[in-house]
């Protein structure tokens, strides 16, 4: 009788603690399944960039060329979509395809010569880094937050497409 209630004990704290494992490793975005779930959401983001690296300008005593704050805030909003692996920033009009997705890190872009720039999907914190041609480096970090999947706008990319839309809008 004790043995059989040990057992019955055991296997409670044994399934608690599976539970409580499961608890603790699935990421924040499953909480909120009405967002799109892992794989397509939206991210909400404010930061701010720092010029790190002036302009190299050839003219002597010309000074640093621009007349840009070296610190300034940032805002953007970006919909990525992991399962056809493209995101959108607010204000273009076709996706752009993500190189990468690696161990949490979400690799916006990845072109070390000029820009680099990912996002952390467990803290939502995005780091970019851009070389400018004319010799500057600008820094930007954002902290984000996952909002609802808004998609992707439908832009025709052909004259089939646009003639298709004006049949089906008449």
């Amino acid at each position: 009788m004790m043995y059989s209630m040990l057992f019955q004990i055991s296997r409670l704290c044994t399934w608690i603690c599976v539970v409580l494992l499961l608890c603790t490793t699935v990421p924040v975005m499953a909480k909120y399944p009405e967002l799109g779930g892992l794989k397509q959401f939206d991210l909400s983001c404010r930061g701010q960039y720092e010029r790190i690296l002036e302009p190299y300008i050839f003219v002597p005593m010309a000074g640093p060329g621009r007349e840009e704050p070296r610190i300034a805030a940032v805002q953007k909003h970006i919909t990525v979509d992991m399962i056809s692996m493209q995101f959108l920033e607010k204000g273009q009009y076709h996706p752009v395809k993500i190189p990468q997705e690696k161990d949490g890190l979400l690799y916006l872009y990845n072109a070390p010569a000029s820009l680099l720039w990912t996002i952390n999907l467990d803290t939502y914190k995005s780091i970019a880094v851009q070389h400018d041609e004319s010799g500057a480096l600008y820094v930007e970090k954002m902290r984000c937050r996952p909002t609802k999947f808004s998609g992707f706008p439908f832009v025709p990319s052909s004259v089939e497409e646009v003639r298709k839309t004006i049949k089906r809008q008449k």
